[in-house]
């Protein structure tokens, strides 16, 4: 599924999660960037393409990895 994610910074990327949970999604993106990451920082996404419009959630990066990384959903 595609998914877009606003950085803090205001910035936006899109990418693709293959791997979704109720704890958290696996991201990725051509190109991937693993130095634009880092473990810890805050990102709020929000799922594309679908009939609604989805919410928009809160993640928190908890692994970065060469070509992929994994966020975890901040629970309200």
């Amino acid at each position: 599924m595609s998914i877009q994610l606003t950085l803090e910074s205001g910035d936006t990327v899109t990418g693709e999660t293959w791997d979704i949970s109720d704890g958290g999604i696996a991201f990725s993106m051509e190109p991937f960037d693993s130095n634009l990451w880092q473990k810890g920082m805050q990102v709020s996404g929000q799922l594309q393409n679908l009939p609604m419009v989805a919410p928009i959630i809160t993640m928190t990066v908890v692994w970065v990895g060469s070509d992929c990384l994994g966020l975890a959903i901040v629970q309200p």
